[in-house]
């Protein structure tokens, strides 16, 4: 598989995993271990996505303002709904939310600073 396949297919796979969450957290009949799986996996396909990102963040820049947007915005409103919602009080999925958010903040600077290198 391409680096290029690679990175397309990464990020559906954590388009598909923030999906998975927000219909998770707008069901009120969820279980505690269904809520960890889902948010681990989160966790682990975002990290994936971190580390596609820094093998070529050019590209990765390029796909996100391209294609991407949305998933970026969806992510970020999973991370701030979870922190509100009942969820919150459980700690493996504050953890989770956390190094997501770390993910996501390594992302975008990875991305930017490609745009950066870019604009030279």
């Amino acid at each position: 598989m391409s680096d290029c396949l690679l990175r397309l297919v990464t990020f559906e796979k954590a388009t598909q995993a923030v999906a998975a969450v927000r219909a998770l957290l707008l069901r009120p009949d969820t279980d505690r271990a269904e809520i960890l799986e889902k948010f681990w996996m989160l966790n682990d396909v975002v990290l994936q996505l971190a580390d596609a990102v820094s093998d070529c963040p050019q590209e990765a820049a390029e796909l996100i303002a391209n294609q991407y947007i949305p998933f970026i915005r969806h992510l970020v409103d999973v991370l701030n709904f979870t922190r509100v919602s009942r969820f919150a009080m459980i700690p493996a999925v504050n953890q989770a939310c956390d190094q997501i958010n770390s993910h996501l903040c390594e992302i975008k600077r990875l991305t930017d600073t490609a745009k950066v290198a870019g604009a030279l």
